[in-house]
C-alpha cells in the first residue's frame, strides 16, 4: 500500500495541475479518493488542486480550473500527484522539477497521471523505478530518459510511486 489509511489522520494528497492536464484522468484519481470516503463513512482523504503560482490552469478539454492553492502555500502532503496530458514537455520548468525535488526530499510520495511521469522523469525521480505513462510519450520517456524502468502496464506502483496512462485508469490505479 502506497499509503497507510490506518493512521487516523485522513491522507492529504495534492493534485499539480500541469497546462493543458487532462481532466478526464483528474477525474478519475478524485473520484476513487471520494468513494473511499463516502463507503468507509469516514475522510480517509483529503485532496487539493494545485499549481506552482496558485494561478488558474487550463485542461485540454479548454475548461479553466482555479486550483486551492500555489505550491508554496499548500497544506502539508503525504503525496504529490503530477496531472498531465498534452504537450507535457513544454509546459512545465525548472520551478516544478525543484518542488517535486523537495516534496522528495520531504519524504512525500510521488505519482503521475497521465503524462505527468515525463516530469517525474526529468526530475530524476523515477531513475531505477517502474514507469507507466501515455502510450504515445512511453517510447520518447524510455529514450530520454533511460534509467527509468519504463512498462507498458496501464499502471505501476513501485516503492512509493505511482504512475499510469490516462483516460480513466487513474481511477484503477488510486483504487
Amino acid at each position: 500500500m502506497i499509503l497507510d489509511v490506518n493512521s487516523g489522520q485522513p491522507r492529504a494528497i495534492g493534485f499539480l495541475l500541469l497546462n493543458n492536464f487532462t481532466m478526464i484522468s483528474l477525474a478519475s484519481a478524485v473520484e476513487a479518493l471520494r468513494m473511499a470516503n463516502q463507503l468507509s463513512g469516514e475522510e480517509l482523504y483529503s485532496w487539493y488542486t494545485l499549481t506552482m503560482d496558485g494561478q488558474p490552469v487550463s485542461a485540454s478539454d479548454g475548461i479553466t480550473i482555479t486550483p486551492d492553492a500555489g505550491v508554496g502555500n499548500r497544506p502539508q502532503l503525504d503525496m504529490a500527484i503530477v496531472a498531465g496530458g498534452l504537450n507535457i514537455t513544454k509546459v512545465y520548468d525548472r520551478n516544478h522539477i525543484n518542488w517535486l525535488q523537495e516534496m522528495e526530499r520531504k519524504g512525500c510520495k510521488l505519482g503521475a497521471i497521465c503524462t505527468g511521469a515525463y516530469l517525474l522523469a526529468d526530475a530524476g525521480l523515477m531513475d531505477g523505478y517502474e514507469c507507466s505513462t501515455l502510450w504515445e510519450y512511453l517510447a520518447a520517456l524510455q529514450e530520454a530518459f533511460p534509467k527509468v524502468i519504463c512498462s507498458n502496464r496501464l499502471f505501476s506502483l513501485d516503492r512509493g510511486r505511482m504512475t499510469c496512462t490516462g483516460g480513466t485508469v487513474p481511477l484503477d490505479m488510486m483504487l
